[in-house]
């Protein structure tokens, strides 16, 4: 029933209809098939006008001290890479940098980064694959390792650019 009323929600059209998905996703223990399909919509609507929404969710990180924890990361990422917002690249890369970022977020944050192709990514990708590629937790899941590599040469930052720098 609340992925059907999701579903009939993100149909409708208006302003707050964003807000109203990023509410659901940013909820404290939501069911994990509402979550996903919550997150579907919020990126199959391609809603220009909700990216400032979605850059005021990723505002918040997890801190111990502060009691908070950072929520639906991973569908502002896919949502802003989708929307190719290149005002999300600070956002994204604090994120991709925080340890406390879950695996999956991390995954759609460089996907995100490199949908929206700005050559300031280049840097941080390459020092996010250098500091991981043989870190246990990415050997299990190799995926986000796999895709800064990927995005370093789509982006400029493979091999053939190392090797030139290092000649100048």
């Amino acid at each position: 029933v609340k992925i059907f009323c999701i579903e009939q929600l993100a149909q409708l059209s208006g302003g707050r209809i964003a807000e109203d998905l990023v509410k659901i996703v940013s909820r404290e223990n939501v069911d994990p098939a509402v979550y996903q399909r919550a997150g579907e919509m919020i990126v199959s609507r391609h809603d220009k006008a909700a990216i400032p929404l979605y850059l005021e969710t990723l505002k918040t990180h997890a801190s111990f001290v502060d009691g908070t924890q950072s929520r639906a990361v991973d569908i502002m990422a896919r949502a802003l890479g989708d929307l190719r917002a290149p005002e999300a690249v600070q956002p994204l890369l604090l994120h991709l940098t925080d340890h406390e970022t879950p695996m999956r977020a991390v995954v759609e944050i460089i996907r995100a980064l490199i949908a929206i192709g700005d050559p300031s990514v280049v840097e941080p990708l390459r020092d996010f694959l250098l500091t991981y590629r043989c870190d246990p937790e990415f050997t299990k899941s190799p995926e986000a390792v796999t895709l800064a590599a990927e995005g370093l040469l789509k982006l400029g930052g493979g091999p053939v650019e190392l090797l030139r720098q290092r000649l100048q």
